[in-house]
């Protein structure tokens, strides 16, 4: 039942994140090694930013920026919203429309819903 759904149903719970000062191809490989398109950026066990592949692939490459010299810092989105794992579907696709966030992805690519 989608009512009861919550984000801990949806989303896997092994976040991959990443210090800011990890360089873009340290970004790159860590998305593809842990076959995720997200990535979180953490300091001090805080989310302060998170990058997409779509994300770092448009600036690094649109801002023409070294890959090597690069770090999630400078290519992260810094607006991070989060919600609980209890919090249910209804209310998790509201406040993605309230802060303008794309749907999340299951490793397959498709919407989780």
């Amino acid at each position: 039942m989608l009512g009861s759904t919550t984000v801990a149903d949806l989303l896997r719970t092994d976040v991959v994140t990443v210090p800011p000062d990890a360089s873009a191809v340290d970004l790159a490989r860590t998305m593809r090694d842990e076959a995720v398109g997200c990535v979180v950026v953490t300091e001090d066990d805080r989310p302060v930013g998170l990058i997409t592949d779509r994300g770092l692939t448009v600036r690094l490459v649109a801002d023409d920026h070294p890959a090597a010299s690069t770090t999630a810092r400078d290519v992260m989105s810094e607006r991070v919203v989060t919600v609980g794992l209890d919090t249910c579907l209804f209310e998790l696709t509201e406040t993605m429309e309230d802060h303008v966030v794309r749907p999340p992805r299951r490793r397959g690519g498709s919407p989780p819903y």
